[in-house]
């Protein structure tokens, strides 16, 4: 075997990132399940979350707390306007385009599936196919993510 294929065989089996961002993905397509019947997403939610607990924010705001970018906010706020969830804030700056919660928008907020969704979603063997799967059993993974939460 070439040096290549060996760092990138090493990479494969130890990349911390790799595997937080497969955590991350697994972890989402959990909880949008668990909030399906709302029509709400998980990276909605965060938003919606955040709007209630501050009020009136800008995109940049919004983009500097939840660590994404403009352009990707910008496209979930749109569907989330089209929902009459947000609604924009008249701001003698145009650039700004500052924002806030509708009564629309809490509901799915009041809806007992948000608070109840951690426990719900970690309790159950939906992560079964995390741990069983092939890189879970690497060498390289953590004991600590092997051990916890146990779903065997």
């Amino acid at each position: 075997m070439d040096k290549s294929m060996n760092t990138i065989d090493t990479i494969a089996r130890t990349c911390i990132a790799g595997r937080l961002r497969l955590i991350n993905r697994v972890i989402t397509n959990i909880y949008d399940k668990a909030l399906r019947p709302q029509s709400l997403k998980i990276s909605q939610g965060n938003i919606l979350i955040m709007t209630e607990k501050m009020g009136i924010f800008s995109p940049v705001q919004v983009c500097d707390v939840l660590q994404i970018d403009i352009s990707t906010l910008r496209r979930k706020l749109e569907l989330m306007r089209k929902k009459g969830w947000l609604e924009d804030v008249p701001c003698e700056d145009a650039r700004i385009h500052p924002f806030w919660l509708t009564a629309s928008g809490k509901q799915p907020l009041r809806n007992r599936s948000i608070p109840d969704c951690g426990m719900n979603c970690w309790s159950g063997r939906s992560l079964l196919f995390f741990w069983k799967h092939e890189w879970y059993q690497q060498p390289g993974v953590p004991t600590t993510i092997r051990k916890y939460p146990s779903v065997h």
